[in-house]
């Protein structure tokens, strides 16, 4: 078999990101179908280790879901599928089809409990070598993936996390709401460092986004430094005042009257889809500027997406 003519997980994605403000995204080329297979879960031949109670049935799922999607691709557009025998009946067939792909590199699936993937990837998850310079697209890129290919054959709660071997990078995609989820924080200090962990979420995305331009974004002040009229480079502050709810406070600067205004508006999509690239661990985000702009967007967890909305942050 050879290299599909687009992979199929490139093909998802541009379809998740369509029309939405650059994140995490390296890819091109046509969207997926939306078409839907219920397949009997049956644990396949693989190499792929599987422990926990929804694991062979998960890597079932995903191999249904690249099947349907290859073979939807294949009857839309002339040329796609190359040499590849498909259908793949295992994950390693997908990986010689398409060995650029990292969803082909997972090396093993845990479920500690119904509704929880922990997905560990191959350290070649990228095309038969590492992962990608500053480890900071793999994995984000693979949650959301694997979150929608083994997701769309589940019901009710979900979630998936995907980690490096080493455990040093992970991200997390999880179907909200989460306000029933009773460990979900509920004292100021609790609030306070599910809003930090989301700053850092939205911070290793802007990196990713402007390492090229601006040589690495550690900071705001690095952002700032490189983009002096951006106002997300003013950004003083982020707090939760409930569970899913993101408060971003904007300091006046070189932004004001610039390119970018209104600020306010321009800033709450762009920080909801990069945080989104890493953890839909989020459902209300608000930007308010010290000139007294403020705007809101709800999450699209289908679409790791925003949605303009008239709902209020908690008070």
């Amino acid at each position: 078999m050879h290299r599909a003519a687009m992979t199929i997980a490139a093909a998802f994605i541009a379809l998740t990101l369509a029309g939405c403000t650059t994140s995490p995204d390296q890819t091109s080329g046509a969207a997926k179908s939306e078409t839907v297979e219920a397949t009997p879960a049956t644990a396949p031949a693989t190499d792929v280790g599987t422990d926990g109670p929804r694991s062979a049935e998960s890597l079932d799922h995903l191999l249904t879901s690249l099947n349907t999607v290859y073979r939807d691709n294949a009857e839309q557009y002339p040329g796609y599928t190359g040499d590849c025998d498909a259908p793949f009946e295992t994950l390693e067939e997908f990986r010689e089809c398409s060995p650029d792909d990292p969803v082909a590199y997972l090396d093993t699936i845990e479920s500690p409990q119904d509704g929880e993937l922990i997905v560990t990837l191959m350290p070649e998850a990228w095309g038969g070598g590492e992962y990608d310079p500053d480890q900071v697209f793999t994995v984000p890129y693979l949650a959301e993936i694997l979150h929608g290919y083994i997701g769309r054959h589940t019901d009710g709660p979900w979630k998936v996390t995907t980690k490096t071997p080493d455990g040093e990078y992970q991200a997390t995609q999880c179907r909200l709401p989460h306000t029933d989820n009773s460990d979900a924080p509920e004292s100021e200090a609790e609030l306070q460092a599910w809003a930090d962990a989301r700053f850092e979420d939205w911070l290793r995305s802007m990196n990713f986004t402007y390492q090229g331009l601006c040589g690495g974004v550690d900071s705001v002040a690095d952002y700032r430094d490189c983009v002096p009229d951006d106002p997300h480079g003013y950004i003083t502050s982020m707090e939760a005042p409930a569970h899913g709810e993101l408060i971003v406070h904007v300091q006046n600067g070189a932004w004001q009257g610039g390119q970018y205004e209104p600020a306010a508006k321009f800033m709450a999509g762009n920080i909801m889809i990069k945080i989104g690239s890493y953890s839909n661990d989020l459902d209300l985000l608000t930007v308010v500027t010290e000139d007294g702009q403020s705007h809101t967007v709800e999450y699209v967890p289908e679409r790791n997406s925003y949605s303009e909305t008239s709902r209020e942050p908690s008070l």
